[in-house]
């Protein structure tokens, strides 16, 4: 602390977490969910791998992609958030270096694994290495808990914009903890019975956990605290504090339920409030989205006059247009996060009247982790990471508009094949075959988006290392 100011001296801003992030998104999440859903759709022979292919590509999407970036953007934000800086510079890199390793050691062998001969030597050695992948992200895991933990508790004085998202920031802390827990032991289980995959029916909770503890939590503070600070909207101060606890108790009970299905306690009784809590959960989602009020947020609108003596800047015409594409990114994230809590809670009440559900979980699955956390995380990080690192903006705003048109045609490929009715496709001419070309090239337009999402970040850091 700057003892003569008063003032915490913060740690700058590791972008490591945002190249590693977008490393691990580009590698394996994107360019593994670009090969699984080619061969799906154009319905290719499926390898030995197939499986362990899609669970890696949830793996890398959830931990790698999402949950690295928002290590690094909390680790930055919570210690001004709570007027406390983080007191050893080396904990980041600690982070990040067990983070990143075990997460390349899961890719790395655990493709390998279903080419194996089941219990044999190499299996078992390959089998270890993805154990100690395991291992080393809970490592990652407990550092970075620990670390924000110990920034809370030293806190000389917790603002009221920490208090105010308490209970969301809590649910992200027993989430990562939870989650990496959960995958150590599904790891290990897989390894005692000599399987290749972890069970589908845990590795299903596995991503519930992540999803619904981790990255809605997490938005939901980015969303309450800072879109009244970027934007001319009113703050949900007096309520926020009602839904946290409201949103975390329903998805304690929503996971123990779950969870204690999986040891046969399941009846009639708990399939009931599985139903209603998780409409009630869903039905709480769209609450507070609109009481965020995200269709209020302003677009810039970049118009010239004829009549015009001087010519706009570069700088600022570049600022409006990355201001206007980044602030549509983050009201189209929640446009497709409540089309999905709609269509949970339709899927629901299908389910408890008897009818066919037809809407799949994999649609819901993509509508909130490539629509809507995917695309936020594109207009957020365009918005606030240039000045973490200190820019006052990103490289290029047309890279940003660019970025938003590609996400939105890969999460539109990737879902609208999944819930159009089959009746109505058959009656669009050449229907079923253009939802065949839009779902296989789904995963190629997130791969395009990812690529320069990661670009116009790397050339905003490094113009920004060229200034100084």
């Amino acid at each position: 602390m700057n003892i003569g100011q008063g003032v915490p001296n913060h740690l700058n801003f590791n972008f490591g977490f945002v190249r590693a992030s977008v490393l691990f998104a580009l590698t394996a999440g994107f360019a593994i969910a670009a090969h699984l859903s080619f061969t799906i759709g154009y319905d290719f022979n499926l390898s030995d791998g197939f499986y362990a292919f899609i669970q890696i590509h949830g793996h890398t999407q959830l931990l790698g992609w999402i949950g690295l970036l928002v290590m690094g953007i909390s680790l930055h934000f919570i210690p001004r958030l709570s007027h406390s800086p983080i007191r050893s510079p080396s904990v980041l890199s600690r982070i990040l270096i067990l983070m990143s390793t075990g997460l390349a050691l899961r890719i790395l062998a655990g493709s390998i694994l279903p080419y194996l001969a089941v219990a044999g030597f190499y299996y078992y050695l390959t089998s270890f290495l993805v154990a100690l992948s395991a291992l080393l992200e809970l490592a990652g895991i407990f550092f970075y808990l620990q670390t924000v933990i110990s920034v809370v508790k030293n806190s000389f004085r917790l603002s009221d914009a920490f208090n105010d998202v308490k209970p969301f920031i809590f649910m992200v802390f027993s989430g990562y903890f939870l989650y990496g827990i959960m995958n150590l032991a599904l790891v290990t289980h897989m390894i005692i019975i000599t399987d290749v995959v972890l069970d589908q029916n845990w590795n299903e909770i596995l991503t519930t956990v992540f999803l619904s503890m981790i990255i809605l939590p997490i938005s939901f503070v980015f969303s309450i605290r800072l879109f009244p600070l970027f934007f001319t909207v009113e703050p949900i101060k007096k309520s926020a504090k009602f839904l946290g606890y409201s949103y975390g108790i329903l998805i304690s009970l929503n996971i123990i339920f779950s969870v204690s299905g999986m040891f046969g306690l399941k009846n009639d009784f708990t399939n009931l409030l599985l139903l209603f809590g998780g409409a009630a959960i869903s039905s709480l989602i769209i609450y507070l989205i609109l009481s965020l009020r995200i269709m209020k947020l302003p677009t810039f609108n970049i118009s010239f006059k004829k009549d015009r003596q001087e010519p706009v800047p570069i700088e600022s015409e570049n600022w409006q247009l990355s201001q206007r594409w980044s602030n549509r990114s983050i009201r189209t994230a929640y446009i497709w996060l409540l089309i999905s809590a709609f269509l949970d809670i339709y899927s629901r009440i299908q389910l408890l009247f008897g009818y066919d559900v037809d809407i799949g979980i994999d649609a819901i699955r993509h509508l909130q982790l490539l629509g809507f956390a995917t695309t936020l995380v594109f207009g957020v990080g365009s918005k606030m990471i240039p000045g973490f690192i200190g820019g006052k903006r990103i490289y290029s705003g047309k890279a940003v508009a660019i970025v938003y048109w590609t996400i939105l045609t890969a999460a539109t490929f990737r879902t609208l094949p999944l819930l159009l009715p089959f009746d109505f496709i058959e009656f669009i001419p050449y229907g079923e075959a253009a939802m065949v070309h839009m779902f296989s090239l789904s995963g190629i337009f997130g791969m395009l988006a990812i690529a320069l999402f990661g670009w116009n970040l790397h050339r905003t850091h490094q113009t920004v290392l060229n200034i100084n």
